[in-house]
């Protein structure tokens, strides 16, 4: 009986060291791929359309710009992200921002920064700008020359309501 019982505590205990070893492993794989994907950030578009990926214009855009520009949002940045506006075509442009907030980013080798600002949370922010703000306004600003813009998220899309269905056209070339 005490030969059975050393035979289980070796078989437990190498269960138990092989247990341990696989979760090491899948830790650092994890933790290899986020830093990974930090510094080669992949993205696939898998929509029809290619909803989230930068026209030819705007790639071209991107990779001519050689300044700093710091774009502001002014809003939570989980409501770009994961917008919940009841329209699920408002909702696909409030990603379609963001997403092309990130590529510009990329793409720019971080000339390109991009920052969330939530009013709602602390609304004594808005004080520090010389504009009028509301939530979802963006602030696209030149920090090499001091050359701003503001727009609103309502500026890059327009819709059209009639009774049966609503069509929006939207256009976030303000952006650059």
């Amino acid at each position: 009986r005490a030969k059975k019982d050393r035979r289980r505590l070796r078989y437990g205990g190498m269960a138990t060291a092989m247990t341990a070893v696989v979760v090491a492993v899948v830790v650092l794989v994890n933790v290899l791929a986020g830093a990974l994907y930090d510094r080669f950030p992949l993205s696939l578009d898998l929509t029809r359309d290619k909803l989230f990926t930068l026209t030819d214009e705007s790639v071209a855009f991107a990779e001519s710009i050689d300044k700093h520009v710091e774009i502001t949002v002014f809003a939570d940045e989980d409501v770009f992200d994961n917008p919940s506006m009841g329209d699920d075509n408002v909702n696909t442009i409030f990603k379609q921002i963001a997403e092309t907030l990130r590529q510009y980013n990329t793409r720019t080798g971080g000339l390109v920064t991009t920052r969330y600002l939530d009013l709602n949370e602390d609304p004594t922010l808005a004080a520090q700008y010389d504009y009028e703000l509301a939530a979802g306004d963006i602030l696209v600003r030149c920090t090499d020359n001091n050359r701003e813009q503001l727009i609103s998220y309502t500026d890059l899309f327009t819709y059209e309501q009639t009774p049966n269905y609503t069509t929006y056209t939207y256009d976030l070339s303000l952006i650059h």
